[in-house]
C-alpha cells in the first residue's frame, strides 16, 4: 500500500472509529434514559393504588415495547446522521491529504472544490488553494529569476572569454583599450553580484537587526548634490532641492540607498529640459520624498512590473540604456523595511518616484 493510500486509510479509519464511539455513546445514553423512564413509570404505577396485577404487567410490557422501539429508532437515525456527516468530513480531508502528498513530490495539485465554502472544512480547502497559488507563483518567479540571472552573468563572461581567446590565439593583441573593456565587463559582474548580496541582506533584515536614527531630512537630501555633482556637471543637468525641514526616526542606510538609486536613474534617463527635483513634505502621518526628472513617461503596461527583480522597460538589455533591473527592486524592498513604500507616479513630461516614510516617535 502506498504512503498516500496509507494516510488516506488512516484518516478514514480515525474518523470512522470516532463515528462508532459517538454512536456507542448515543446508544448507551438512549438506553439508560429509556431504562430510567421505564423504571420510573413502573414505580409510579405501583404507587397509584390497588390494581389488578395483570393490568400492571400489561402496562409495563407495553411501555417497555414502546421505549424499545423508540430507542432503536433513535439509535438508527442518529447513527445514519453521524455516518453521513462523517463521510462529508472524511472525503475533503482525504482529498487534502492526497494533495499534500503531491506537493511533497514537487507537483501542484488541481484546486480542491469545497462543497460548502462557509464552514470550517470549506475554509480550510480554500486556504490550501490560496497557499498552492502562492507557492506556484513563487516557483515561477524563482525560475524567472534564475533565467534572468543566467542571462545577465553569461553576457559579460562571454565577452571576457571571447577577448581572452582572441588574445591567446594571436587574433588580437592586448592594449589599454582591450584591458579597459575587460575591466568594465568584470566590474559589471561584480556590481551585479553586490546588488544580489544587497537583496539577500535586505530579505534577512528584521526589526531586531535594524537601527533607526533621528535624521535631518533636509541635510540628508542635500548630500545628493555633493554625491552627484560630477555627474550632474558632466551632463549639464541642474538639481533643485525643495525639502520641508523635519527630523525623522528612520533607517539612514536605507534612505541613502533609495535616494541614490532614484537620482542616478533620473540622470541616466534624463531626456528633455529642466532640472531634476527632489521635494519633501509632510502629508498627514507620512513624510513624502519625491524625485522627478524629465524623460519619457513609462508606459502603463510596464508599471506593474517596474519594481520586479531583473525587469527592465528597455527590452534590449543594454546596460547603457536599461541597467540590470535590480536597482528599483532593491529600493522597493528597502522602503518596505523602513515601514514605508516606494511608488512610481507619471507626471508627464517628467517621471516621479515617491518615497513615503511613516512619521513615528522613537
Amino acid at each position: 500500500m502506498s504512503k498516500r493510500k496509507a494516510l488516506s486509510v488512516l484518516s478514514g479509519s480515525f474518523l470512522w472509529r470516532l463515528t462508532f464511539v459517538n454512536i456507542a455513546v448515543m446508544a448507551v445514553a438512549l438506553t439508560v434514559s429509556s431504562y430510567t423512564i421505564y423504571n420510573t413509570a413502573c414505580m409510579l404505577v405501583e404507587h397509584l393504588g390497588p390494581s389488578e396485577a395483570h393490568r400492571n404487567e400489561f402496562f409495563n410490557a407495553t411501555l417497555f415495547q414502546y421505549l424499545f422501539i423508540i430507542t432503536s429508532i433513535g439509535i438508527i437515525i442518529s447513527s445514519l446522521l453521524q455516518m453521513h456527516f462523517t463521510r462529508r468530513i472524511a472525503g475533503p480531508i482525504n482529498d487534502l491529504i492526497e494533495a499534500m502528498e503531491m506537493v511533497k513530490r514537487g507537483l501542484y495539485p488541481a484546486k480542491l472544490q469545497p462543497k460548502r465554502e462557509n464552514d470550517e472544512i470549506g475554509q480550510l480547502l480554500l486556504q490550501f488553494n490560496a497557499l498552492m497559488e502562492q507557492l506556484e507563483s513563487n516557483e515561477q518567479e524563482r525560475k524567472k529569476l534564475t533565467t534572468d540571472l543566467s542571462h545577465e552573468i553569461r553576457t559579460p563572461l562571454t565577452n571576457i572569454a571571447g577577448y581572452l581567446k582572441a588574445m591567446e590565439s594571436g587574433v588580437i593583441e592586448g592594449d589599454v583599450a582591450i584591458y579597459r573593456s575587460l575591466i568594465e565587463e568584470t566590474e559589471r559582474v561584480t556590481k551585479m553580484v553586490e546588488q544580489l548580496d544587497d537583496l539577500t541582506a535586505i530579505d534577512h533584515l528584521s526589526n531586531d537587526t535594524m537601527t533607526r536614527e533621528l535624521l535631518d531630512m533636509r541635510q540628508e537630501v542635500e548630500k545628493m548634490y555633493t554625491l552627484f555633482q560630477v555627474s550632474l556637471t558632466k551632463n549639464d543637468i541642474a538639481l533643485h532641492i525643495d525639502v520641508e525641514p523635519i527630523e525623522l526616526y528612520t533607517l539612514k542606510e536605507g534612505l541613502h540607498h533609495i535616494l541614490t538609486n532614484l537620482v542616478d536613474n533620473a540622470i541616466q534617463y534624463y531626456d528633455g529640459v529642466g532640472p531634476i527635483t527632489i521635494t519633501g513634505k509632510r502629508v498627514d502621518t507620512e513624510y513624502v520624498l519625491a524625485v522627478s526628472g524629465p524623460g519619457p513617461v513609462i508606459k502603463e503596461e510596464h508599471r506593474a512590473q517596474l519594481f520586479n527583480r531583473f525587469y527592465r522597460v528597455d527590452a534590449s538589455r543594454n546596460d547603457e540604456t536599461g541597467g540590470r533591473g535590480l536597482g528599483l527592486a532593491i529600493a522597493k524592498e528597502m522602503s518596505r523595511k523602513m515601514g514605508g513604500d516606494l511608488q512610481y507616479v507619471p507626471t508627464e513630461p517628467t517621471n516621479t518616484f515617491e518615497l513615503r516614510i511613516p512619521i513615528e516617535t522613537k
